[in-house]
């Protein structure tokens, strides 16, 4: 056995590692989107709400698309793993002498081949890919994107007018000057 079964199947995990930062990406896209979409509704602006609301659409279907087959690549990459772990087993077993096999039950080492190797499934690989897309949606991209989509609304705002937009009206009635003195 040469490296981890997570190395050893390093271009399936790779691949479906990288379809989730991108599959993430694009939905904090599309939720940044969604601003110029209210934007341009309150605006009245209906060629523009069109054409970012499809935007948006098409956006969210690539989402769909994508995590249909990061999902695919990612439990192909684990059945791939699962079989890995198998064949180690049964090369175990294989290697032992009669005297050392009938020391447990059979039972034991279906136990092994299947529920034990089920639980590492479930416990080990499919944990580590919901904690790389937990760490994508809420640490890799939310502060970044944050600053990112505070500065392009902002912008908008400036750009737009601030007294245009109900985001721009909520703004200048909360956020008087203070006078001091």
């Amino acid at each position: 056995m040469d490296g981890t079964y997570a190395t050893r199947k390093w271009r399936l995990n790779l691949g479906a590692i990288f379809l989730l930062i991108i599959n993430s990406a694009i939905q904090v896209y599309a939720a940044t989107k969604m601003t110029v979409v209210a934007d341009s509704l309150i605006d009245h602006q209906n060629v523009i709400f069109l054409r970012e609301l499809g935007t948006v659409f098409l956006l969210w279907t690539s989402t769909f698309l994508i995590g249909l087959l990061q999902i695919y690549i990612q439990q192909t990459a684990i059945q791939d793993m699962s079989i890995l772990i198998r064949k180690d087993i049964v090369a175990g077993l294989v290697a032992i002498n009669l005297e050392d096999y009938k020391k447990h039950d059979g039972s034991v080492y279906e136990s092994w081949l299947q529920n034990d190797v089920n639980l590492i499934e479930q416990h080990a690989f499919n944990s580590f890919f919901y904690t790389v897309r937990f760490f994508c949606k809420c640490n890799f991209f939310s502060d970044r994107v944050m600053v990112l989509s505070l500065y392009t609304f902002y912008c908008c705002l400036l750009r737009r007018g601030a007294t245009k937009s109900l985001t721009g009206a909520f703004i200048s009635r909360t956020c008087r000057p203070c006078h001091f003195g």
